[in-house]
Parts: C-alpha cells; sequence; structure tokens
C-alpha cells in the first residue's frame, strides 16, 4: 500500500506492508511504485500464462526506474515461479535462477519483509532444497504469522514437491 506523509510531500512516500519491519527507503520513486502495484494488480487478477507474462513487463518497468523496490522483485520472482512451475517458458532453469536472484536481492534490501521469505522458500522447494525451503517457510511465518500460504508450503507443499521428484519428504 502507499501513502504519502503529512503534508503530501513526495519526497516523504513510503511503501509498507503488513510487516512493520518492511519499509522503503524515503524518497521512493512514484513511478515505480505505481508500476509494482499495477503488476501485482495483472499477478494477482488471474493466473493465466498472458497475465503473469505482462506482469513480469512491469515489473521489469518497475525495478528499471528503482532497483532497490523489494516489492517490485517479489513480484518479479513470483511471476517466473508461476512461469517455471506451469513451463511457460523454455528455458526453466535460468528462469528459476533469475526468480532467486530477484528474491535474495529483494530480501538483502527488506530482511523482515515476510512475503520475500516465503516466495523464497518456493524457489527453493522448486530447486529442490527442501530442508532450506523448510527454513524459510518458517522465517516468513516467524516474521508474519498471519501469512497463510507460508503455512501451506510449509506443511504439504513440500511433501507433494518432494514426491514429484521422487525425494523423500522431511
Amino acid at each position: 500500500m502507499a501513502g504519502l506523509c503529512p503534508g503530501n510531500n513526495i519526497e516523504h512516500l513510503h511503501v509498507t506492508t503488513k510487516n512493520r519491519g518492511h519499509r522503503r527507503a524515503q524518497r521512493a520513486n512514484p513511478d515505480a511504485v505505481d508500476l509494482t502495484m499495477r503488476g501485482w494488480s495483472i499477478l494477482n487478477g488471474g493466473p493465466g500464462q498472458d497475465d503473469v507474462k505482462r506482469s513480469v513487463a512491469v515489473f521489469e518497468d518497475a525495478l528499471r526506474l528503482d532497483p532497490d523496490n523489494s516489492q517490485a522483485r517479489v513480484g518479479l520472482a513470483q511471476a517466473f515461479t508461476l512461469m517455471h512451475r506451469n513451463r511457460w517458458d523454455p528455458e526453466r532453469d535460468r528462469i528459476l535462477t533469475r526468480a532467486d536472484e530477484a528474491v535474495t536481492r529483494a530480501i538483502a534490501l527488506s530482511p523482515n519483509y515476510a512475503h520475500a521469505h516465503y516466495v523464497k522458500a518456493e524457489v527453493l522447494a522448486l530447486s529442490g532444497r527442501f530442508d532450506a525451503a523448510l527454513a524459510t517457510y518458517d522465517r516468513a511465518i516467524a516474521l508474519d504469522p498471519n501469512h497463510a500460504a507460508a503455512y501451506v508450503g510449509n506443511d504439504s507443499g513440500i511433501s507433494h514437491l518432494a514426491a514429484a521428484v521422487g525425494t523423500p519428504s522431511v
């Protein structure tokens, strides 16, 4: 959610999530914030291939304006995980690597952003690194005990992914 500080001075624009520890630096580029919100709207509007690929383009536009926009980086990573999982790109390994790079940078920028940890856990699980994924889901839950998707991933998601690749679940 975007909001202006008292006085509507654009210099004090902040982007926050439910996590109190996640705040973007002052002087966030308002056009990048707008593009990030549009990217999330497209991504959350429907999980179809065209929408996901369109969200990637919008998140990348936001990151060209503000490379330190952690919400855009997480959105980009989440879109890439959907592309990987649904086989919507012939270079699945490259897509997963790009997802990992985007979410790793987002966590470095905003270490208390629970959804970033959730997406990182998804990337780890898709990479077959189930123990690391479980620990990262736990981190997301510790940061936001109401992050329902992290609970799902932490429980049944890992078991299903492990079975799909022939690895005993943990």
